[in-house]
């Protein structure tokens, strides 16, 4: 999904940046982090507003964005939010991207989050109902999806493994 947004799938004449961020223990200092390094914000200022009024996120990217800039926030690993992040921090993330789900039309947020932690994230304040009304599950691939996985993209790039035990050695490791 992310290299086809950045090669221009999403259409509507924008061009699309990529900021990707695992929340951790701080998602607050994570989030301030992307989005410095990817739209350039200043360090000091953006963690202040996160702090001070997280909801007005969306109207700050919208106007560093711009009419020809469009962002993907993707958030791996979201339910650390409610297992090893700062609650404090998590809640002001939480409402922070709240407000990137339902205001801008610029920026799409895409997240993962383990099943078994769905509904503490859906209790989360910001993001919670967007829990339920924007899932989309991924069931575990199985052996021979995960080789297309494997020799899918090395065969769009004209490469080829040399030895079929190698792909077959990769599958079953990840299976």
């Amino acid at each position: 999904i992310l290299p086809l947004a950045t090669e221009g799938a999403l259409g509507g004449g924008r061009r699309w940046r990529v900021a990707s961020m695992v929340p951790g223990r701080h998602p607050l200092r994570a989030l301030v982090n992307t989005l410095r390094t990817t739209i350039g914000f200043e360090e000091a200022p953006l963690e202040s507003l996160l702090r001070s009024e997280p909801s007005s996120l969306a109207r700050e990217l919208a106007q560093r964005l711009g009419n020809n800039l469009a962002l993907i926030l993707f958030i791996d690993q979201l339910e650390e939010l409610v297992t090893i992040a700062d609650p404090e921090e998590a809640r002001r993330v939480s409402e922070a991207l709240g407000s990137l789900l339902t205001r801008t039309s610029n920026v799409r947020v895409l997240m993962t989050a383990r099943s078994d932690f769905l509904g503490r994230v859906a209790m989360l304040e910001g993001i919670g109902a967007a829990v339920t009304s924007c899932l989309y599950i991924l069931r575990p691939l199985g052996p021979e999806r995960i080789r297309d996985v494997i020799v899918g993209p090395a065969h769009a790039k004209g490469v080829v493994f040399e030895n079929p035990d190698v792909v077959n050695s990769l599958v079953e490791s990840t299976a």
